[in-house]
């Protein structure tokens, strides 16, 4: 991809003299397949900086008076986007153009071939390089007379006598630029700003900073989500289980009161005809004993307490009538057998059915 045509300029430092030659390392350093190409090492270029700001501060001197004020900036950079096939003679005409029109001195000049970037590809947990091909141009600060190019300067008729650095140079550059090397012109009116390499620098560290942030944070959620992942998965395992058990307890529970139902019903049955037949013994009985022994309140007995009075007369009615008493008595031992073999079947089955057993289950409520 070609890129668009820009020129920066930004305050400068010696240090950059050999950072563009290379003599120290730089970590944005990262191709070896192609050469960079500098005009004027970093012993050269500070050697052309010395001489030229002696040689301004003496004429500004001259002509004031004064030293050098300390806050004037002596050293600007600019840096200039390139393509690959850009070498430094294309650089020339641009070179020429800062000297003459800003009255300034050309230091150094050096072209990046070398440096770059990693890039995330989205989606993909890769990284690649993208190189960033670029030229340093290293001049002085002021001008001849010691002014800073930053600044107006004037003759003595007050006639200007150079451009400065401000936004018109700016767009005249731009536009001077991108038609000299042959580039798609920046957009006019951009705000953005193109980094120098210093600030490059501080960028894509602050930058790979940012992303390992970002990814550690990633992992640790992925890590959180993975365990979350199998937490939810033991519940629903356990919560299957705990319905399984549910749904077995209430089929059970279901049995167990179709059995109490039944068996409630047949001890009700059971009891109805345990009285039927009382009833009868009952009814047999009075019909034997002879009408001066019926008393009123043998009626209002219970059916068992008037069982054993009729026993007991009975017993006492056999010294008179033997033969009659003895079937009778049979009769009467029959059925008192058949009393206790049903209130043993009685007891029993109160029993099974005790008030514990009558609890609720399982949202089961069970009454008689």
């Amino acid at each position: 991809m070609k890129a668009q045509s820009s020129i920066h300029f930004a305050k400068g430092n010696s240090s950059y003299f050999s950072h563009n030659d290379r003599s120290c390392s730089t970590k944005n350093s990262i191709f070896q397949d192609e050469e960079n190409e500098v005009l004027h090492n970093a012993k050269e270029s500070l050697k052309i900086y010395k001489n030229e700001l002696k040689i301004r501060a003496e004429a500004y001197f001259k002509r004031t008076n004064q030293q050098l004020q300390k806050n004037v900036v002596t050293h600007r950079s600019a840096i200039v986007n390139l393509n690959q096939h850009h070498i430094l003679n294309d650089l020339k005409l641009i070179c020429e153009k800062i000297e003459q029109d800003l009255d300034t001195k050309i230091l150094q000049v050096a072209i990046h071939k070398d440096e770059g970037r990693y890039k995330n590809i989205k989606y993909f947990d890769t990284k690649i390089k993208v190189k960033n091909y670029h030229a340093h141009i290293e001049i002085m600060g002021i001008d001849s007379n010691g002014i800073s190019i930053a600044q107006n300067s004037f003759d003595k008729n007050g006639k200007r006598t150079r451009k400065r650095l401000d936004k018109s140079f700016y767009i005249e550059m731009q536009d001077f630029v991108a038609k000299t090397l042959g580039m798609i012109r920046g957009k006019k009116g951009s705000k953005r700003k193109r980094l120098d390499t210093y600030d490059f620098k501080e960028a894509m560290e602050q930058q790979e900073k940012a992303i390992a942030v970002k990814n550690t944070q990633i992992s640790r959620l992925k890590e959180e989500n993975g365990n979350k992942k199998l937490e939810i998965k033991k519940y629903k395992k356990e919560n299957e289980i705990l319905k399984n058990k549910i749904q077995d307890l209430q089929q059970i529970t279901l049995k167990q009161q179709i059995t109490y139902q039944k068996d409630l019903k047949i001890q009700k049955e059971n009891n109805i005809s345990l009285k039927s037949e009382l009833t009868v013994i009952a009814e047999k009985i009075k019909k034997t004993i002879p009408p001066h022994l019926m008393k009123e309140e043998f009626n209002k007995m219970s059916v068992n307490n008037l069982l054993h009075v009729f026993l007991k007369l009975l017993v006492e009615e056999a010294k008179k009538r033997t033969n009659i008493i003895d079937q009778q008595k049979k009769e009467l031992e029959k059925a008192f057998q058949q009393i206790k073999q049903l209130e043993k079947k009685d007891k029993e089955l109160s029993t099974k059915y005790s008030s514990s057993d009558h609890d609720d289950i399982e949202g089961f409520s069970f009454s008689p």
